[in-house]
């Protein structure tokens, strides 16, 4: 998982551009910087996986917040209501998707 700091340097345009939208809101920046959520998990101690370590690592989405889900139409002409944007996806604990979405709709609603 790369730092903010590693991304600017790769390309500054870009990530001018992501800064300003993270500061339209809360939830937006929110959206744009899942790296520094995972950097605070790295400290917080999951009880639950504590005592479960078979179900400790899966493959997680890692950025899963409400503007990431969404409809779309298949090739069957079928309306489907599912999760997108998965550049982010990475193998950690399921807990940590949980977290994320949750914090997110806290967000949403505030």
């Amino acid at each position: 998982m790369k730092l903010l700091g590693d991304g600017i340097r790769e390309n500054p345009k870009a990530f001018r551009g992501r800064f300003r939208k993270m500061a339209e809101s809360a939830f937006k920046f929110y959206c744009g910087s899942a790296v520094l959520f995972y950097q605070d998990l790295k400290v917080d101690q999951d009880q639950f996986i504590a005592r479960n370590t078979a179900a400790g690592q899966i493959f997680i989405h890692g950025d899963l917040h409400a503007e990431n889900f969404g409809t779309y139409m298949d090739n069957h002409g079928i309306l489907n209501f599912d999760v997108n944007d998965f550049d982010e996806g990475y193998v950690g604990s399921f807990t940590w998707d949980v977290k994320h979405l949750l914090a997110s709709r806290n967000l949403v609603c505030h």
